[in-house]
């Protein structure tokens, strides 16, 4: 039984004026959904690009939207197809007459419910978010407590009037980081979209902050250290920018500090970027002793042949 999945090639018909079938385009699925109206499945399809003699390959990020359409599952058709490494394509059979060919015209969707869902274990997800509120509220704290510490440091060092600006950074950081975690909060919710909108306001925060500065600076008259600036963008000094930037970039020294606390603790993956300090990770913890390790007498060879559908496992 060939059901569809997720990462399948099919084929798909676009009409193109005067075919009345339309033309036959090669995707692949990258989404199935079940639609109340007809009582079937909606399956959002991304078109691949035809490279000749069979090849299909992705488009590039910038075209793949573009590229995306929906199909009744009834009016596509599952081909196999195979990856093929060098050429970054996927290879299709094609029919004598250049037609490519499917496995079947359509899927084998009578009396199927839909793609198989994975069990949540609620605990699980409950005890992530309380973490995930821990570590977000834990972010924001020690971002205002170096904020403070900054603006005393300041204060001493430079003055009362850099020191209030970059409290001003300090704040704006704050509020990065809260917006940040509005995007994070509504990431897999129906509110997505709004929360990315919402989100993207955290860009604004160290502009508002140079644009305060060049305001109080204006609102001084003829006491303003850049009264006769004619260019918009000179209207704080070398000394005011540097104290805002450095205020906004407060939130990255507790970051910073508690990475080397681990790694000073002993956990010295915490300081290894990415996949580096996955990979020490797992090398530390699967070292064994040689005396450790025996090999069974009867070994049997087991072939494991894995892969998406489209490639022709069932």
């Amino acid at each position: 039984r060939l059901t569809p999945n997720v990462g399948d090639i099919v084929r798909y018909y676009d009409l193109d004026g005067g075919n009345v079938q339309g033309q036959e385009l090669v995707g692949k699925i990258t989404f199935l959904t079940r639609t109340t109206s007809t009582n079937s499945f909606l399956a959002e399809i991304t078109q691949l690009e035809d490279l000749g003699e069979g090849y299909f390959a992705e488009y590039s990020s910038t075209k793949r939207m573009s590229k995306k359409t929906d199909r009744d599952i009834r009016q596509v058709s599952p081909l196999r197809a195979s990856f093929v490494r060098s050429e970054q394509a996927y290879k299709v059979p094609i029919e004598p007459n250049g037609r490519v060919r499917v496995r079947q015209p359509t899927y084998d969707i009578e009396g199927w419910e839909g793609p198989q869902k994975a069990a949540i274990n609620t605990n699980v997800v409950e005890a992530d978010g309380l973490v995930y509120a821990q570590l977000k509220f834990k972010l924001l704290k020690n971002a205002a407590i170096a904020g403070l510490l900054g603006t005393v440091i300041v204060n001493i060092v430079k003055g009362t009037e850099d020191s209030i600006i970059y409290l001003a950074g300090a704040m704006a950081s704050i509020g990065y980081l809260f917006f940040l975690s509005v995007k994070t909060d509504t990431l897999a919710s129906p509110d997505r979209k709004l929360g990315n909108n919402v989100a993207n306001l955290r860009f604004l925060m160290p502009v508002v902050v140079i644009v305060a500065v060049a305001l109080y600076n204006q609102s001084l008259g003829d006491a303003n250290p850049l009264k006769d600036a004619t260019n918009p963008f000179d209207r704080v000094t070398a000394e005011q920018f540097g104290s805002a930037v450095l205020g906004f970039l407060t939130y990255r020294i507790p970051l910073f500090l508690g990475q080397l606390q681990e790694a000073l603790g002993g956990d010295t993956t915490a300081v290894l970027p990415g996949s580096a300090g996955v990979a020490l990770q797992l090398a530390q913890t699967s070292i064994v002793e040689p005396a450790e390790v025996t090999l069974k007498d009867a070994l049997v060879p087991v072939l494991l042949i894995s892969g998406p559908q489209a490639t022709g496992r069932d």
